[in-house]
């Protein structure tokens, strides 16, 4: 059997169409509304909602010795998302948000801050003198779901 040119660009053609109509791209989300979950460093789960471009609850587990290990819970918050002008330096030229507490001698601190297409967040937790803790840092990951 003989293969021709037009046989071949005409394969070639087909292919192309079909591989085209199979990798679309979805377009940017507007804004950040929704659930994001991850992990830790430490393979943790990590959870966050926003709603109105604003963090309104958090969830991070941690384990990082058998006596810090634990749950960080925050409900009813109100962490805006906001960008810094002007920016700093890559990941800081991104949208984020941060979020502490603190009663004088132990605390935590949570920020973030989201990729260019808002699909995925990215951060670090720290816990000072938090329980049997002493101080601790961690990195996180996230995607929209």
């Amino acid at each position: 059997m003989r293969c021709t040119g037009r046989w071949v660009l005409g394969f070639a053609l087909v292919i192309s169409v079909q591989t085209a109509c199979h990798n679309t791209v979805e377009p940017t989300p507007a804004g950040y509304d929704g659930e994001w979950m991850g992990t830790t460093t430490q393979g943790t789960p990590v959870r966050f909602s926003v709603s109105g471009n604003v963090v309104t609850s958090i969830s991070i587990t941690y384990n990082f010795s058998p006596s810090c290990t634990g749950t960080l819970s925050y409900t009813n918050l109100a962490a805006e998302i906001h960008k810094l002008d002007p920016p700093g330096p890559p990941p800081f030229d991104q949208p984020g948000f941060g979020y502490s507490t603190t009663d004088g001698t132990q605390g935590t601190l949570i920020a973030g801050h989201f990729s260019a297409d808002r699909r995925s967040a990215s951060g670090q937790f720290t816990l000072v003198h938090y329980g049997a803790c002493e101080t601790v840092v961690s990195d996180w990951t996230a995607n929209r779901r």
